[in-house]
Parts: C-alpha cells; structure tokens; sequence
C-alpha cells in the first residue's frame, strides 16, 4: 500500500506544471470546503444556531448581531477555509517546501521593517482618497434598491459592530481576527501561491502582480472599496516581488489592518477626533490623500528600479 502510494506520487510529480496546478486546485477546494463545513457543524453546536444557517455567512452574521464572538468566528473560519487552506494544500501537492519557499525562516531587517510601517501608514490617506472616487463611482451606477448596495449595508453592519471595542481585550481580539488572520491566510493564497506561479506561467511579474491584486480586490466582494484593495494588493505583490519573503507582504497588511482596528477604537473611546477616519477624502483634507498617493507611488517606482538593476546585475555576472 505504501507502495503503491509513493508509486502514484512520483507519477504526479511527473505531470506537467499545468496538470499539477488542477488538480491541486480541486484538492484545495475540497480540503477549504471539508474545514468550512467541519467548523460550521461544530459552530452550530456552540451558538445553538440550525447548522443550515451558518452555510449563510452574512446572513447569519447580520441577523446575530448580538453575538461578536460569532462573528470573530464566521470571519477566522471563512479566511481559513478560503485563502489559508487552499494555499497550504497547492504548495505540497506542488512539492514545495513551505519554509524556504516564501523564506519564512528569514525576517526582514529592522529598517526594512521600519520603512514598510512608514510607507502603509503614510498610504491610509491615499486609499481613503480613492475610496471615496470608487463610492461616487459605483453610486452612479448603483441604485440603492440594487442587491450590491444591500450586500455592502450588510457586510458594513457586520464590520461597523464587530469592530466595535468598548474594551481592550475587545481590541486585541479584534486585532488577533481583522489583522492576523486575514494578513496571513490571504498572503498565503495572493502573493505567496497565485502571484507566485501566475509570474511563473506568464513570465511577466508585473501582469501576475496585476491580475493578483485583481482578483484579491474581487474576492472581497465590495465594489464600493474595490480601487484602494486593488491598489493595497499592488503594494503588497511589489514588496513580495522585491524581497522574496512573504514576512513583508504578511507584516505590511497586518500594519494595514491592525491600523484601521486601532484608529475606530481611538475614535470609539475620544483619543482622536471623529474625522480622522475620513482624512484623504473630499472634504477631509483631499490634499493629503493626493500627497500620500505621490509618495507611495515615488517609493514604489524606486524600489522597483533598484530590483531592476539588481536582476540586470545578476544577468551580466552569468554572462
């Protein structure tokens, strides 16, 4: 038997790259779907909530508003299910080895580190600026009766309460499931596997960067903040690209996440004025959205220059 299992192992492993990325695939979603349900039957036990409507995700997450633990549930078991799982499950079956492949063994310098803290927080001014573009766009083309418009009130009661703090172990919490979780597993899936091999399919990173953060922003099903997860997405596959090491990628979108956890809370107890939210928006100091947009583009037009010359480096000391 084991036998036989090594023999069929070594005969996939054989199989082309495109084969292989398949029927990872299937495997990926039937390990996410078996985890997500798996959770749901032990989640309807827990809350004493009919089994059928945790298959609903928002819907239940709307109607119990009452219960934030079920919520901080439903949105760990959907990242898992969805980006961690899947990401986990193609790597193996493509016989990577998970550590040395996104060099998770290897942390960025200190500085490094200090430079992307800077550049994602000096960023929330841009992408509050784009937000606001992309709402005014879609509300031109979206009337407010429309099924999108009642998916984006909906998912915005869900986050409007979950992120709601009146303690700080509320914060924390908040922080373990808006910023942890979801920095890892969708890094995991976006930069580490789908970028990753889509650069290695079409041999162009930066069209692989693109349709990532593409289909990064559209998985999030929010068309009213799909511009600033599009441009976040890019951010994030240029700081993969540069480094090789998904730490960068993962601790820049946990810096993200975590710093619009941190500023609602701030806001919710009086630390900071109630406009800062909006700070880069019409009306809200547009001038520093449009500043902050020039900076982090100048930032990430440098480093890729400076990646450019290193690979040109490379190619001339082969030759």
């Amino acid at each position: 038997m084991k036998k036989t299992l090594c023999e069929l192992l070594e005969h996939f492993y054989q199989l082309s790259l495109t084969s292989r990325l398949f029927i990872g695939f299937i495997f990926s979603v039937i390990f996410g779907l078996c985890w997500f349900y798996v959770s749901m039957f032990i989640g309807s036990f827990v809350w004493d909530v009919p089994f059928f409507d945790f298959i609903d995700v928002v819907l239940l997450a709307s109607k119990q508003l009452e219960s934030r633990s079920l919520i901080h549930f439903l949105l760990v078991t959907q990242s898992i299910s969805m980006f961690f799982i899947p990401a986990i499950v193609m790597t193996k079956i493509l016989k990577s080895n998970i550590i040395s492949l996104w060099k998770l063994n290897t942390l960025p310098s200190g500085f490094f580190l200090f430079l992307i803290i800077q550049i994602i927080l000096v960023n929330i001014p841009g992408m509050n600026f784009w937000s606001g573009i992309n709402t005014s766009i879609v509300q031109l083309f979206v009337p407010t009766s429309s099924v999108l418009h009642t998916m984006y009130e909906q998912s915005q009661a869900i986050t409007n309460y979950m992120i709601h703090a009146p303690r700080f172990v509320d914060l924390l919490i908040n922080v373990f499931c808006i910023a942890i979780i979801p920095a890892v597993s969708e890094e995991l899936f976006f930069r580490g596997m789908l970028q990753r091999y889509a650069a290695r399919a079409m041999g162009r990173v930066e069209v692989a960067i693109i349709i990532t953060s593409i289909i990064f922003s559209l998985l999030h099903a929010d068309v009213y903040n799909f511009i600033p997860r599009f441009c976040m997405g890019i951010i994030f596959g240029y700081l993969y690209w540069y480094t090789n090491n998904l730490w960068v990628p993962i601790i820049a979108h946990f810096i993200h996440n975590s710093g619009v956890v941190i500023t609602y809370y701030a806001i919710q107890h009086g630390f900071i004025h109630d406009n800062f939210e909006f700070i880069g928006m019409w009306g809200y100091g547009a001038v520093f959205g449009i500043v902050s947009i020039l900076v982090v583009s100048m930032f990430l037009t440098y480093m890729v220059s400076i990646k450019m010359q290193i690979n040109l480096s490379d190619k001339e000391q082969l030759q």
